[in-house]
């Protein structure tokens, strides 16, 4: 059974599976042949805790420490509006 068909609507008949048994099949499909994520990990009742991989983490973060003190300032407010 796909994953999206276990999170239905609950207007059908109610999932059979405890929460957390549907985050570790989630989990399990996350982790199939992906180079973004370095771990997928079920904590307590069906938390799924994702560790992204260092190479997606610094692709993100390179940029942002490059911008220095530019990271996050628009100029917006200088636009004048008529």
């Amino acid at each position: 059974m796909a994953i999206w068909q276990r999170t239905l609507p609950y207007s059908r008949k109610a999932p059979q599976e405890s929460p957390r048994d549907l985050a570790t099949a989630t989990c399990k499909c996350m982790k199939a042949d992906n180079d973004m994520i370095q771990s997928v990990d079920v904590a307590g009742p069906g938390f799924i805790n994702i560790k992204l991989s260092k190479k997606v983490f610094s692709s993100r973060t390179t940029p942002r420490i490059q911008e220095g003190t530019q990271f996050g300032k628009t100029y917006e407010h200088k636009v004048k509006c008529h």
